[in-house]
């Protein structure tokens, strides 16, 4: 299912930082869509696709990054860097 938010964000002390999994091994652009739109909105907001490929990669202000490494590295408290 997908998640849609109608409104303003509510106040955060801390950065938003939307995050979407695909569990494709390749991005196309419309993989991005949903993020670049929220981007379109809240540019100040760091964007990141997880995906199954191998690579780190940055497309249309969205950082694309390995899911595997990611959850590797996720900590109570934080998001990995």
């Amino acid at each position: 299912g997908s998640c849609r938010w109608s409104g303003p964000l509510p106040h955060r002390p801390t950065p938003c930082a939307p995050t979407q999994l695909s569990t494709s091994g390749r991005l196309s652009r419309s993989d991005l869509s949903a993020l670049r739109a929220f981007g379109d909105e809240f540019p100040q907001a760091t964007r990141t696709l997880l995906y199954r490929g191998p690579e780190s990669l940055l497309i249309a202000g969205v950082r694309c990054r390995p899911v595997a490494p990611y959850l590797a590295a996720l900590a109570p408290g934080r998001l990995p860097d």
